[in-house]
């Protein structure tokens, strides 16, 4: 049972009385993250910039010579851009997910990965919103979509909402923070948690409807895939952290156990079952009786 006494909440599991010890696990790896800094990590912040470099002499060379270049025309106005943005997206619902579950209803967590599906979600709704802003081709117009905003789109709707998300997000991240020094008690933290779930949740769902609302496209137009988009959010964003979490392990940057890695993949098994029913059923629905979507298929 955990202690609450002290009013603070600590990492995933709430366990106060561990506290002293993970301190020390943190210590252990932060030594072993400094042996291996150095070259290792240079290398790892030369590559990020050498891609950063590229993607903006791409993004210059696509504002001088405009939209045409990405060979996106009025029958696929849709192309790279939206694809990634929707898979940034995915990304950072599930991170968030996973993160504020356990402390939103108070169970075990999954060893003190908390912060690190949080950070990786802020990162990658930074990287979606980053596609929206280059799908516009005139960044210099952004202002009119709020300006001359339509609250009636869908795609409105999912720009309030992942601003609102990114917002929650940091906000979410520096209660954690503060948490572990003792000066956020379990209230605040658990009552954030719950609202950073259910943002989670409905910015996912929100991306879902853009596509779900067009009756125009057969195989888009069903209820359920604002569920399948969030449960597909579950999938890769729980991926996501356990890939970056291992990661951090494997150069020292954080003390993770086995089972708690154990624990978090079979989690992701039961969250690709899902996924796949919800396919399976959507699948069927327009498959069935022979109709005009098993052609589309």
């Amino acid at each position: 049972m955990a202690d609450f006494s002290s009013g603070a909440v600590l990492d995933d599991d709430l366990d106060l009385s561990a506290a002293q010890g993970r301190k020390k696990a943190r210590a252990a790896a932060g030594a072993k993250a400094v042996s291996w800094g150095g070259r290792g990590l240079n290398v790892a912040i030369g590559v990020s910039a050498v891609v950063v470099v590229a993607g903006l002499v791409l993004w210059a060379m696509q504002l001088s010579g405009g939209m045409v270049q990405t060979g996106m025309r009025n029958l696929n106005s849709w192309g790279l851009y939206i694809t990634s943005f929707m898979f940034f997206v995915g990304l950072s619902a599930g991170g968030l997910i996973i993160s504020s579950v356990p402390k939103a209803f108070g169970v075990a967590g999954f060893g003190g990965i908390s912060k690190v599906a949080v950070m990786s979600s802020i990162a990658c709704t930074v990287a979606a919103i980053g596609m929206v802003v280059v799908d516009l081709g005139q960044p210099a117009r952004l202002w009119e979509l709020f300006a001359y905003s339509n609250l009636g789109s869908p795609l409105m709707w999912d720009i309030l909402v992942l601003g609102t998300y990114l917002i929650l997000s940091c906000v979410y991240l520096w209660a954690q923070v503060r948490a572990e020094a003792g000066k956020v008690s379990r209230t605040v933290l658990r009552v954030i948690s719950v609202v950073a779930l259910v943002c989670a949740v409905l910015v996912h769902s929100v991306t879902a409807w853009i596509f779900g609302l067009q009756a125009g496209r057969e195989m888009w137009h069903t209820a359920l895939l604002a569920p399948w988009f969030v449960s597909s959010a579950l999938v890769c964003g729980t991926a996501l952290v356990i890939c970056v979490a291992v990661a951090l392990r494997g150069v020292g940057y954080l003390k993770w156990e086995q089972a708690n890695l154990v624990k978090l993949a079979k989690l992701l098994g039961a969250f690709v079952m899902v996924d796949l029913y919800f396919f399976g059923c959507d699948l069927l629905t327009e498959g069935f009786p022979g109709g005009s979507g098993l052609e589309v298929v």
